[in-house]
């Protein structure tokens, strides 16, 4: 149920940092209207009653897949896809769902605090009505396939110019405005930041023009003194991440340029909170996808002038400075790419520096759990990328980059295989929730599990059977050789093992979110990152140096478990039984069949490896025949061992193509 790696779904797209919602202080102990407002969403509007026949789980004629318009999920936060995205931002991948750099749509931007009293006529929904927000989801589906492409180039570029030992480096450095912003603002902008916004547009005379325009300002002045400050003390924050490593003083260098991003990832994360709540989510969708380009470009442009591979000693201070201020660029760029879409939905920032009548103490009161859940994610997130820099030692094909490459592939495969389903079930589940259904709320955990494992076990075992050629075939470009793309074939296989149960966590989180209850999600954390800091310190003192990399994503994976395990006890307790054995009984079907089709899957490949060789296009090959195995034996087994989740499955994307 949570992240404990900390990071760095987006300030953009990276769901390794996962941010809690807050409590909903204003609703009064009686009310039961809360409602997950998917955009264009009215309460009584037509396909989302909750009680709406083939609704409820269990009542005759329910399908998965059907239902009526899903809601638009809410575009990247600040940071981006991959590395660069914040973990709420899987995550933002759920509830708003991939920071340009990276991971589920953030819940913290969709739920909002129902308000009292008189509320104001609120914008009638766009034209076309269910149509209109099918086309919307359509698009913004499009926009975040764009997005995820551009993000595996931007990585692909970064280990193509700079190699292993620099891009251990590079990455080790980006991890240092990410994690500070996390640490500073992120988890409260993306918490609190949101409900807050939409409270004051329903409540205030003025639609909350004032109240934002204060919120902004007082945001924007928080995070460039901030980002002041620590610019100018980059070689401290270089040494907690770099100290006794041979890429110390490069990172350091690297930070100067980097660290002046946090101030535009605010900024970015505050205009895309202002456009969610006025019903605009196309520009926070694309924005980064500008990000990625720009990041790319400035890669393209540093191997052209600079072809030769670079090294720790040839970094001179233009090639920091091009590659550096790339990264802080592209933040600016994604800023300046909201304001035609925050202009459209009529809003003119106009700094307000009265800040009385706020409620300051309030929002500091709604942040303290979220903020309490990203300090302890980012201990988790500081030791995993302390470690894996430790491992930066001379011709080593390890090191931070490797670890990145590892989670960056779970994460895509989490959000294209268990993110769809999540955002189909988490506004039921919020409304079952609401209407204190508890037994429903049960149903849609159980469903979600099942559903999501379906294609994530398969996956798993994909990444398992192929992960040294999916090094090579993604990875091994220019710089990047031969030998790192081997080593991140590891740690693509070990970090597949965190697939499933990652994405039960995700369920367990939201389960909690739509009761809501944003404490018990910050306190189950305290375990389970202590959990994970002690495996991943045996692995640094225990394992050879390199499997150490891969180890720790095997930590992730771990923790991911305890996680689980810690939650269905408390859920158990809160809601009633959990239909855990209906659940053992598929994930015990699906492993079964999953085991037994990566057997033919890697006989096929290691047959045609003599036969063709090494190389990408050999891998490539193995890849797609040894594939097709898996992928034929593992449905149809599944199948025979009456699967009925692969029927729902099936049945949930036919009415999606449908539409």
């Amino acid at each position: 149920m949570s992240n404990p790696q900390g990071r760095v779904y987006r300030s953009g797209d990276d769901p390794r940092i996962q941010h809690p919602v807050p409590d909903d202080a204003t609703r009064p102990a009686d009310d039961r209207t809360a409602r997950y407002d998917a955009p264009g969403y009215e309460p009584g509007q037509r396909g989302y009653e909750p009680d709406q026949r083939g609704y409820e789980p269990g009542r005759r004629g329910y399908e998965p897949g059907q239902q009526q318009a899903e809601p638009t999920p809410p575009g990247p936060t600040a940071a981006g896809d991959g590395l660069y995205r914040s973990s709420f931002a899987v995550e933002q991948e759920v509830a708003a769902m991939s920071a340009p750099h990276g991971a589920v749509p953030d819940p913290a931007a969709t739920a909002t605090m129902p308000p009292t009293g008189d509320v104001p006529p609120t914008p009638e929904p766009e034209a076309g009505g269910d149509r209109g927000v099918m086309r919307n989801s359509a698009m913004m589906a499009g926009l975040n396939l764009v997005s995820r492409v551009l993000g595996y180039g931007r990585t692909v570029a970064i280990g193509a110019a700079l190699g292993l030992t620099v891009g251990n480096a590079y990455t080790q450095a980006v991890y240092s405005p990410q994690m500070l912003y996390e640490l500073l603002m992120g988890g409260t902008l993306t918490s609190v930041v949101v409900p807050l916004l939409v409270r004051a547009r329903k409540t205030d005379p003025d639609r909350g023009q004032a109240f934002t325009e204060r919120f902004v300002t007082l945001a924007a002045t928080m995070l460039l003194v901030m980002s002041v400050i620590v610019t100018v003390g980059a070689p401290v924050v270089s040494w907690v991440l770099a100290r006794g490593t041979p890429i110390h003083d490069t990172v350091t260098s690297l930070s100067y340029f980097m660290l002046p991003a946090i101030f535009f990832m605010g900024l970015s994360a505050m205009f895309q909170a202002v456009l969610n709540t006025r019903g605009s989510f196309a520009a926070p969708t694309w924005a980064p996808i500008l990000n990625n380009i720009v990041i790319i470009g400035f890669f393209v442009m540093f191997a052209l002038i600079w072809p030769d591979k670079p090294t720790l000693d040839t970094m001179t201070l233009p090639k920091i400075a091009l590659i550096g201020s790339g990264f802080t660029i592209a933040m600016c760029v994604q800023v300046v790419a909201l304001t035609p879409a925050l202009r459209k939905v009529g809003y003119r920032f106009r700094p307000r520096f009265s800040f009385r009548g706020m409620g300051l103490r309030e929002i500091g009161r709604l942040a303290g759990w979220a903020l309490c859940y990203v300090a302890i994610s980012q201990v988790g997130m500081l030791v995993v990328v302390k470690i894996a820099g430790l491992t930066t030692r001379g011709d080593d094909n390890t090191g931070t980059i490797v670890y990145d490459y590892g989670f960056l592939l779970m994460m895509t495969i989490n959000g294209i295989a268990a993110v769809s389903v999540m955002t189909a079930l988490m506004p039921r589940m919020s409304a079952a929730a609401a209407d204190r259904r508890f037994g429903d709320l049960s149903d849609y955990l159980s469903l979600g599990t099942r559903l999501s494992a379906v294609l994530l076990v398969p996956g798993t075992v994909a990444l398992a059977v192929f992960g040294s050629q999916l090094g090579v075939v993604l990875f091994q470009y220019g710089h990047f050789g031969a030998a790192a793309a081997h080593s991140a074939g590891l740690a693509i296989a070990m970090a597949g093992f965190g697939l499933v149960p990652f994405a039960v966590s995700q369920l367990q989180i939201f389960t909690f979110y739509a009761m809501p209850d944003t404490r018990t999600p910050a306190l189950v954390n305290v375990p389970v990152v202590l959990v994970k800091i002690a495996f991943d310190v045996a692995v640094w003192f225990l394992a050879p140096i390199d499997y150490v990399v891969p180890l720790l994503l095997v930590g992730n994976a771990v923790s991911f478990v305890v996680a689980a395990i810690v939650s269905y006890a408390l859920l158990r307790r809160r809601i009633g039984s959990l239909g855990l054995r209906r659940v053992a009984s598929t994930l015990l079907r699906l492993v079964l069949a999953g085991a037994v089709a990566a057997v033919p899957g890697w006989l096929v490949a290691k047959a045609l490896g003599p036969v063709l060789g090494h190389g990408r296009i050999a891998s490539l090959a193995e890849l797609a025949a040894g594939g097709a195995v898996l992928a034929i034996v593992y449905f149809g087994l599944a199948y025979a061992l009456r699967v009925r989740e692969i029927n729902q499955l099936v049945s949930m994307v036919r009415s999606k193509v449908g539409r």
